[in-house]
């Protein structure tokens, strides 16, 4: 009666009208469906964890190119102003550096041998030559407004800081001119052989000078005189050694 009883109950549980066979395959498709989404899961959870990963790899590798990216800032820089294909905008960078260089040693010399007159630096590569007239407030001239006298102590400022800037690897205790006299009025040859006198004398530099002015003969007590001859042919006197 017992078992009876049971088998009424289940019975009256069992609402589906479909067979147990039936009912089995459906438990069966379900069981798979369920292994499958889990499977999914696990897939779905592995995925996440190496997202996870990827983005600290993103987040160190994205540190790095900001990095890299400040770090070629100056080389942007370089190549704009000094990077062509034939190396000359790379020239015309490291001479415009040369040359304020060289009118910052020629300024230094300036100081000694003129109390007007300084030069002044460029302010781009098309930028002509210019001076500065500390007798006019400063203005700036060209130096093609200069006399011949000036120009003759601006040039040889500038045969100086030269020679300033050759001595920095070897010594160089001598200095020949060989330009500029024969253009010289009295009055300006007469202040640039002051100019060389006190160079020679505060440098204690042996100067040589190379001309065929009488005046700069008569004031020059050592000589190397060239003389033609007769038969055509030059000799060599020595006067005052």
């Amino acid at each position: 009666a017992g078992f009876l009883e049971q088998e009424q109950h289940f019975s009256e549980k069992i609402t589906s009208k479909e067979s147990i066979d039936d009912l089995k395959k459906r438990v069966h498709l379900i069981t798979e469906t369920y292994e499958k989404l889990l499977t999914g899961i696990g897939t779905a959870k592995n995925v996440l964890a190496n997202d996870e990963v990827n983005r600290d790899k993103l987040k160190s590798k994205l540190v790095e190119i900001d990095d890299l990216r400040k770090k070629a800032i100056k080389w942007k820089l370089l190549d704009e102003y000094i990077g062509d294909a034939n190396g000359n905008n790379f020239s015309n960078f490291a001479q415009s550096l040369t040359l304020n260089n060289l009118i910052g040693l020629a300024n230094q010399r300036l100081k000694h041998l003129s109390d007007r007159y300084l030069l002044s630096k460029l302010n781009s590569d098309f930028d002509s030559l210019r001076v500065v007239d500390l007798y006019q407030g400063d203005a700036e001239r060209s130096v093609d407004t200069l006399s011949g006298g000036e120009t003759f102590t601006l040039s040889l400022a500038m045969a100086l800081a030269l020679s300033d800037m050759a001595s920095q690897n070897v010594r160089l205790d001598s200095l020949f001119i060989d330009e500029g006299f024969g253009t010289l009025d009295g009055e300006s040859l007469e202040a640039a052989i002051a100019t060389l006198e006190r160079l020679q004398h505060d440098s204690k530099k042996t100067i040589g000078i190379i001309s065929h002015r009488q005046e700069l003969i008569d004031r020059v007590s050592t000589q190397i005189r060239v003389e033609k001859g007769n038969d055509g042919k030059s000799k060599v006197l020595i006067n005052g050694i």
